[in-house]
């Protein structure tokens, strides 16, 4: 069976991942499914070689959700690049999964999407990604009037026509247009509108467009078989190309910047070093957890000029219930004179031993004596590399160094690009932004991207300019 004959001209939404990108691709694509279905996906680090079932031999790796369900992610290979190309999904342990779905000449969009919706019904037939063919008539008549109004005074304010339903993203994109339609309601307004949940917006869609036979252009008919029995082939060099899936995604760096951060609320740590990629939220993610944590804590940014600011520093914020959070005091982790200093703070004893003295101490400062009992705890962020700080200090505070790629950073912000700055600017227009960067630019092209830029590119958009894009692209490159 050729399904890769002419795959981009029989599916204009065509995707194929790098072969060394496929792990990371599917990582990403497991953790969506599981937030979207509310079940975690626990991914086996290793991939297999499988034979049988409907299409033939294929790389595969198995996951396995919280809840008890499986699901197994399959992949065909070419000679640089590859395609997700089928799933199989089991309710319960069984050498036979319950169904299989063909994803082949889908986006990733579409992949995740197309699954959800497929698990969600698990039964066999042809489904639509994004829209269902099918309605239940019995559904029609439970969408009340107070639905109607909510979503017929979206569509007017937005001017949301028929074309609109052929063209856009109605999941991911019309839905949270209209949840900001929403949220700028009035109190008055929202006495006389009804918030219509997901489920039921996407149910009013596909009523509305069945009626008047409207087709999504990301909708594609997806098989949904009974799936067949395979047999696992163990082969060594297939599952060596997929050692990636060992590695964290940017999600779950921050996740491990958290956890070390609430290690030192706990008292388990003293203190911490924190590295990496400017502009991805390092700063952000720490104050965030030390203030769900209730923690103590002192933020200290710049201003640190020299040895002698730094003594003092810790001098006045002397206190076993306090944390420092020192950021982007590059001066202190350069000066040889600072490094004796942090290399005794930084250590995992209580009660650290701090000495210094220079002319302006001995000559009989009252507040300031030659020898402190330090007890704070001390978080350092920098965008230094670990590799060019003063292994003394590395050793002592077990550092996280979070390195990133641009294709990771615009994948995170795809993730969340809701709570992505700017915070008042419509969905769509943060979704345009991206879509711009990613599918015209071209992620391979941009040399600067964290969510400063993004947040940037995003404002050029806000102006309306006709040369926002040209504007963008000067930003990135």
């Amino acid at each position: 069976m050729k399904r890769y004959k002419s795959l981009k001209e029989q599916h204009p939404f065509y995707e194929a991942f790098r072969q060394e990108d496929i792990g990371r691709a599917v990582q990403l694509i497991a953790s969506l499914i599981g937030k979207k279905l509310g079940s975690k996906i626990n991914l086996s680090s290793i991939s297999g070689l499988y034979s049988g079932g409907f299409y033939g031999e294929s790389v595969g790796v198995f996951g396995i959700f919280d809840n008890g369900n499986a699901i197994k992610f399959n992949w065909k290979l070419g000679k640089s690049s590859g395609e997700i190309d089928t799933i199989d999904f089991w309710k319960s342990v069984s050498d036979k999964a319950d169904i299989t779905i063909d994803l082949s000449g889908l986006n990733a969009v579409q992949i995740i999407d197309t699954i959800v919706d497929a698990i969600q019904n698990s039964n066999p037939g042809d489904i639509y990604q994004e829209l269902q063919e099918r309605v239940d008539p019995k559904t029609k008549g439970s969408l009340s009037k107070e639905i109607s109004k909510s979503i017929n005074a979206y569509f007017s304010k937005f001017d949301i026509t028929d074309k609109d339903l052929e063209n856009r993203r109605i999941s991911s994109e019309l839905y949270n247009e209209y949840l900001y339609w929403y949220d700028q309601l009035s109190d008055e307004e929202v006495k006389s509108y009804k918030l219509v949940p997901k489920p039921t917006f996407l149910n009013y869609i596909k009523i509305y467009m069945s009626d008047n036979g409207i087709i999504n252009k990301f909708s594609r008919k997806v098989i949904v078989r009974k799936a067949s029995k395979e047999v696992l082939r163990v082969s060594k060099n297939d599952s060596n190309k997929f050692k990636d899936l060992y590695n964290l995604s940017l999600e779950d760096k921050m996740d491990l910047i958290a956890m070390n951060v609430v290690a030192i609320t706990k008292g388990f740590k003293q203190s911490c070093l924190i590295s990496g990629t400017q502009g991805i939220g390092k700063t952000k993610t720490v104050v965030d957890t030390l203030k769900n944590e209730g923690a103590k804590f002192k933020y200290i940014s710049g201003g640190i000029k020299n040895v002698r600011a730094l003594y003092q520093v810790l001098y006045d914020n002397n206190d076993s219930k306090l944390i420092l959070v020192f950021d982007d005091v590059n001066n202190i982790i350069r000066d040889k004179q600072a490094i004796e200093i942090l290399r005794t703070a930084t250590t995992n004893d209580k009660i650290r031993k701090i000495t210094y003295t220079d002319t302006k101490i001995a000559q009989g400062s009252r507040k300031y004596k030659p020898e402190l009992d330090f007890e704070s705890k001390i978080i350092i962020i920098t965008n230094i590399p670990i590799k060019k700080i003063d292994k003394a200090i590395v050793s002592r505070t077990t550092p996280i160094e979070v390195i990133v790629t641009p294709q990771e950073i615009v994948d995170n912000i795809r993730i969340n690009l809701e709570q992505a700055p700017p915070p008042s600017l419509p969905i769509k227009w943060k979704q345009e932004v991206w879509d711009f960067l990613v599918d015209t630019v071209g992620v391979g092209r941009i040399e600067r991207i964290d969510y400063r830029i993004f947040e940037q590119c995003c404002i050029f958009r806000a102006t309306e300019s006709p040369k926002w894009m040209k504007f963008a692209v000067a930003y990135v490159s």
